[in-house]
């Protein structure tokens, strides 16, 4: 009777470890499948995938480990020795396959981060002062285009609205998108007006206050100007518009002499117009592009540093009347003020 029930009980724990291997063998085919399906996934899909997506199968990756070192445990203890060798290689592919899904997409993830932080630049660089720093660059190259005489047309306008385009942030470039309400090719002067308003609006959200834009179509004038230290007063005081001085173009059409006589005039700094100091105390760091005196280039009567006025020094400014005002805001002669002669050194005193 006792042999009899030892083989019963070694019968029923047979039965018993085989349904548990049974169990397990299911548990470890469903794994193989999941992680079949990670597979697909990372070749198909998860290079289009959302950040969050990508996130959530590494999760499952990350608990699937924990599956199977459990799954792997409990084999343990019910295969028999000589099973154990042909189990651990199956398990040890599924790993190796649950390890390079992890890299991958850990490695898809680790680009969205570096997408992330480019977007998130890109959309934070140009806001407020940045904005208005990258029209001061275009206004600063225009003016050096226009003192080369160089023209411009149609073809080069597009070609710098699609240059500076892609130096703004992405939700100015979709504002830009929608703005354009036809099929024509844009206008310069109605993308620098976006450019304006778009600085306007980003300032006005930040409670951020800067001085006017100076925006205007490049070209039109013949005039030439000289980058310098902005006024402190933003109205000019030939028109009475919000520009400065040296971008007026009553000012721009008077030649060297009606400038310097107009300039000693108001008392403004003969190097950078400005009215709160002399050419002395001036800290600007710009100098004439002729003859490197300390004066504004649009003051300026020399060539290469000799005069234009026989038997005159690079330095001196031959001086005739000084234009007045009118009340239109045109420039006009006063014929009967003497003509004087000064020096640029005679005016740090």
């Amino acid at each position: 009777m006792e042999g009899a029930g030892a083989l019963e009980t070694n019968e029923m724990l047979s039965v018993t470890l085989a349904e548990k291997t049974k169990t397990l063998n299911r548990r470890r085919g469903s794994y193989k499948a999941k992680i079949t399906k990670l597979q697909s996934f990372l070749k198909d899909k998860a290079s289009n995938a959302e950040q969050l997506l990508l996130q959530s199968k590494l999760d499952k990756v990350s608990e699937m480990y924990s599956s199977m070192e459990a799954l792997k445990i409990e084999y343990y203890e019910v295969v028999e020795d000589e099973q154990l060798p042909n189990l651990e290689l199956i398990l040890e592919e599924m790993e190796d396959d649950l390890e390079e899904i992890k890299v991958g997409l850990q490695t898809l993830l680790l680009k969205h981060d570096d997408i992330s932080k480019n977007v998130s630049i890109c959309n934070t660089a140009l806001s407020n002062n940045g904005l208005r720093n990258l029209i001061g660059v275009i206004n600063k190259n225009l003016r050096g285009l226009k003192l080369m005489d160089l023209e411009t047309n149609e073809l080069t306008h597009q070609f710098l609205i699609n240059i500076i385009i892609r130096k703004l942030d992405i939700e100015s470039r979709k504002l830009y998108e929608i703005s354009l309400t036809s099929t024509e090719l844009p206008k310069w002067e109605m993308f620098l007006e976006f450019l304006q308003n778009r600085t306007q609006i980003l300032e006005n959200l930040h409670g951020v206050q800067g001085p006017p834009l100076k925006l205007k179509t490049p070209f039109l004038s013949k005039g030439k100007s000289f980058i310098v230290k902005s006024n402190n007063n933003n109205n000019c005081l030939l028109c009475k518009t919000s520009h400065r001085l040296y971008d007026c173009t009553l000012f721009l059409k008077m030649n060297p002499l009606q400038r310097f006589n107009l300039i000693k005039k108001h008392g403004l700094c003969i190097n950078c117009l400005n009215n709160n100091h002399k050419v002395a105390l001036c800290k600007s760091k710009y100098t004439c592009r002729l003859c490197r005196g300390k004066h504004n280039y649009l003051l300026c009567r020399s060539e290469n540093g000799q005069s234009d006025t026989e038997g005159s020094s690079s330095n001196t400014l031959f001086t005739q009347p000084a234009p007045s005002v009118s009340n239109n805001g045109g420039v006009i002669n006063n014929p009967t003020e003497p003509q004087t002669v000064q020096t640029f050194s005679s005016l740090n005193q």
